[in-house]
């Protein structure tokens, strides 16, 4: 579970250790961004590719409902 915040702009600094989650709708969508993920790792990696990462990656979510269809 997370707490998403809406129609609010990310803390000026967002360095700490906890993720922080902004979002907005878009039509039925809503977007969900995520600052703060945690890069002190020694081999801090995205993906199982081993794409690295800084404290300043922000990751981008879109959830939307589809109701009714067949």
């Amino acid at each position: 579970m997370r707490r998403v915040r809406l129609n609010e702009p990310h803390p000026f600094a967002y360095t700490s250790l906890v993720r922080r989650f902004r979002g907005h709708y878009e039509g039925d969508t809503l977007v969900i961004d995520t600052v703060g993920v945690k890069a002190d790792r020694k081999y801090a990696m995205i993906d199982l590719f081993g794409t690295p990462y800084t404290d300043k990656l922000h990751i981008g979510n879109a959830i939307g409902c589809v109701i009714g269809t067949t």
